[in-house]
């Protein structure tokens, strides 16, 4: 028996396909359930990020994910409790942030974790929400002229990993990207 997962990547597709360099970089991650774990550890071993910073609600969570990633990866790993001082501390040294929170999901699309005032220049923003197609996370990120990832790249990316997986033959990406655009957009 094989367990696979193909949130992780699904996720470093979505966000090498925006032509995002992590070699180096630095990441913010908002949240640590399930897909902050996967998309951690994806990046932590294969893209050479100089350290991935993790701030969620859930200390217990929190804790077990940063002390998981700093004994099964070599990327330096830090975590705290995510408040309005830590994020915007972390935000200025942050190249890509990631929200792997449901906030600003729909019914709840208003909300988001970060003030349009802590982004800076040359950041990119992802957000694994994907209902509504542009959260308010990313519009505000797009606002200040920063590049934005969709949580529906993923989503579709993880789907397609999924078809080949089970079926060994190419997924048929530009239906499967169609039909869930027009489904999201309806």
């Amino acid at each position: 028996m094989v367990g696979l997962g193909t949130d992780g990547p699904g996720a470093l597709k979505a966000i090498r396909d925006a032509g995002v360099e992590l070699e180096g970089r630095e990441v913010l991650m908002l949240g640590s359930g399930g897909a902050a774990r996967a998309i951690a550890f994806t990046l932590a071993q294969h893209t050479g990020l100089r350290r991935i910073v993790i701030l969620d609600i859930d200390e217990v969570m929190l804790k077990q994910l940063a002390s998981d990633l700093e004994t099964g990866t070599d990327t330096a790993i830090g975590s705290d409790m995510l408040t309005e001082t830590s994020l915007a501390g972390n935000m200025q040294d942050a190249d890509l942030i990631i929200n792997c929170t449901p906030i600003g999901m729909h019914p709840n699309e208003d909300s988001s974790l970060v003030p349009a005032e802590l982004f800076r220049p040359e950041q990119v923003v992802f957000d694994v929400v994907y209902t509504p197609l542009k959260t308010k996370l990313l519009a505000d990120a797009e606002a200040r002229g920063l590049k934005i990832i969709a949580g529906v790249d993923m989503f579709i990316n993880q789907a397609v990993l999924q078809f080949e997986r089970f079926t060994g033959v190419g997924a048929p990406e530009d239906v499967m990207r169609r039909v869930v655009m027009e489904h999201l957009e309806s």
